[in-house]
């Protein structure tokens, strides 16, 4: 059989609170979600499986209709985030104006919440929650052979028009199990991002789940499990052989196991390997001395999720950090020339004005060279999105019905507390002016130029951001 795995358009996005300009110029990495799928079929089945992504070869549904009539598949896959729901769902709906008998699966970490809902909608076959290697091997059995999706674990169909959600399955414990992501599926050289400096790069995930209980992050509180540090270095050896010169390393927290990561550190130098590489991180989880190591090692940036700048806020927020330890992990890093990224949250429960000028004012203090300001949204399957139902703050569940009828108008929920949404998208915009516009960020800026092509972009960017 023929199988394609699509990571949809991005043309009906839902709006985000963060500025255009900076969704714009981010870039795109590859759906490594789809690779690893697509790496098991090939692994343990005959079957021709391809990986059509989107996004980087830029099409829209006119010219994506034509590439699925090209490859002629019997079963699409079609990954299903929350902000691209509206995409995914006119995707399927395009496979089976196609050809009504191509089975349509979707899966991705708005269909694991929503089930029901997406598998409810009338050009959806199948869905799958959680981690689906295992179960789309089984699926793909059970219709090569024509047997049912009955008892199926993690899959949702409909039986006479009635959805049927099967439990979830257990997560994969092994991690070593797996093949790596063919990331030769897609053209993987045309993978970029605002922040990398070397061509071409490409993402790894290295762990999945999260120890951690922020209430924001539906990840939070997962099973924590970690491929051991051979086969990183075994998917590095094989990255590098593509001509990857910049690994992405896009766990929630690579540094949850630190001698596992010192493990990694001290193999990539004794082996001599050559490559830069980032990483996301807590500041409560690096020292110095593990920074140093992964500093000689080639890690060249790291992102922190520091939140909020206000202590109480970090509370609130179950981030489980101090304002000290991250002082103390940005001044490393500088001391150590590694580039850093700090994101932050605007408009958290029991926040107005002070705490947000807090937050500013402790982004200049610790000087990350990147920053992200967004405002906090409540998203579903998390502790926070829960709370603010049962407390009134959210009038209803605003995620599921969106999940139900994917309104084109829908605008997501806020935690509307001391100030206006008016105020919170004001707050934003002196957020990123009050950091990108210093003598500090424009000089650290001009450093990192590496080409004309570079310091064009760059204006350009600096040019929108001080008309924003």
């Amino acid at each position: 059989m023929r199988i394609l795995l699509i990571s949809p358009p991005a043309l009906y996005m839902i709006p985000t609170e963060i500025p255009a300009l900076i969704n714009e110029t981010r870039g795109y990495l590859p759906p490594l979600g789809l690779l690893y799928l697509a790496s098991y079929l090939k692994k343990h089945t005959e079957h021709e499986v391809s990986v059509l992504d989107a996004q980087v070869e830029n099409l829209d549904y006119a010219q994506m209709e034509l590439r699925i009539k090209e490859e002629s598949p019997q079963i699409v896959g079609v990954q299903t985030q929350t902000f691209s729901l509206i995409d995914a769902l006119k995707t399927a709906e395009l496979v089976k104006k196609i050809d009504h008998s191509i089975t349509v699966i979707m899966g991705g970490p708005h269909a694991s919440i929503y089930p029901k809902e997406t598998v409810s909608f009338p050009f959806v076959d199948l869905v799958v929650k959680g981690e689906g290697e295992m179960v789309l091997l089984e699926i793909i059995e059970r219709i090569e052979n024509n047997n049912s999706m009955e008892g199926l674990s993690s899959v949702s169909y409909k039986k006479e028009g009635v959805p049927v959600i099967n439990e979830q399955e257990a997560l994969i414990q092994e991690l070593d199990s797996l093949p790596f992501p063919d990331r030769t599926l897609t053209p993987y050289r045309r993978y970029y991002s605002v922040l990398s400096r070397h061509f071409p790069v490409t993402t790894m995930i290295t762990s999945r789940g999260c120890p951690y209980a922020c209430v924001f992050c539906h990840e939070s509180g997962k099973l924590y499990r970690a491929a051991s540090a051979d086969y990183v270095l075994s998917e590095i050896e094989y990255c590098l052989s593509l001509g990857v010169k910049e690994i992405f390393i896009h766990d929630d927290t690579f540094t949850v196991d630190k001698q596992r990561v010192r493990k990694i550190c001290e193999a990539i130098l004794s082996r001599g390997m050559c490559f830069y590489w980032d990483a996301r991180a807590r500041v409560d989880t690096v020292d110095k001395p593990l920074l140093t190591l992964m500093k000689q090692a080639g890690c060249q940036r790291l992102s922190f999720g520091v939140e909020s700048g206000d202590s109480g806020v970090l509370s609130r927020l179950a981030k489980g950090i101090t304002l000290e330890e991250a002082r103390q992990v940005f001044r490393y890093c500088h001391e150590l020339n590694i580039t850093t990224l700090a994101d932050f949250m605007i408009g958290s429960p029991g926040e107005g004005q002070e705490e947000i000028k807090k937050t500013i004012l402790f982004s200049k203090e610790i000087k990350p060279d990147f920053v992200q300001f967004s405002l906090l949204t409540p998203y579903p399957a998390t502790k926070l999105y829960a709370g603010g139902i049962k407390s009134g703050i959210i009038p209803y569940d605003t995620w599921g019905r969106y999940a139900r009828v994917a309104p084109l108008d829908f605008v997501p929920q806020v935690w509307q507390g001391r100030v206006s949404r008016q105020e919170f998208q004001c707050w934003i915009k002196i957020a990123y002016k009050t950091h990108y516009l210093t003598i500090h960020s424009l000089i650290g800026n001009l450093r990192r130029v590496r080409s004309l092509r570079d310091f064009m972009h760059k204006f350009q960017t600096l040019r929108k951001l001080i008309r924003l």
